[in-house]
């Protein structure tokens, strides 16, 4: 998946050393990108990482994964030099085209860290505020 000059595509192994620099300065990841990358890279049925470039630079990544016929978004991260530039709304359509194309799940689940933004993020895909544990859910089936 394309847009301006910024490609989308499922991580690689090199790209886990790439983004090691994110774990050092963020303190909410710290620990938990390798993580990510490893269930990815062994379990690739069940876990998605995908990773945005932009000029041969990885500016952002995201995480998801399939429990039974539903799909859970983690973590939309996005360089803070380059935010507000669509690379989120790229990042997230990439896990919802997974998860209906790749895993055909029947919804996808997502729950905010930041709420405010995470609200207005995901409402323009269709999210609504679901009942239990999750914030928002997507419908992709009946």
């Amino acid at each position: 998946m394309t847009g301006q000059d910024v490609v989308v595509r499922p991580a690689v192994k090199g790209d886990l050393q790439r983004l090691a620099p994110l774990e050092r300065e963020h303190q909410l990841w710290r620990g938990n990108v390798a993580g990510y990358f490893q269930d990815h890279l062994k379990k690739p049925n069940d876990h998605i990482v995908f990773v945005a470039e932009k000029a041969g630079r990885v500016v952002g990544f995201v995480y998801a994964l399939r429990e039974g016929s539903n799909a859970r978004l983690f973590y939309n991260f996005v360089y803070p030099g380059h935010l507000r530039q669509g690379i989120g709304e790229l990042l997230t359509k990439a896990r919802i085209g997974h998860a209906r194309d790749v895993w055909h799940s029947q919804n996808v689940l997502v729950t905010f860290s930041d709420r405010e933004k995470g609200v207005r993020h995901y409402a323009k895909f269709g999210f609504v505020k679901a009942a239990g544990g999750s914030d928002a859910v997507l419908r992709l089936r009946k």
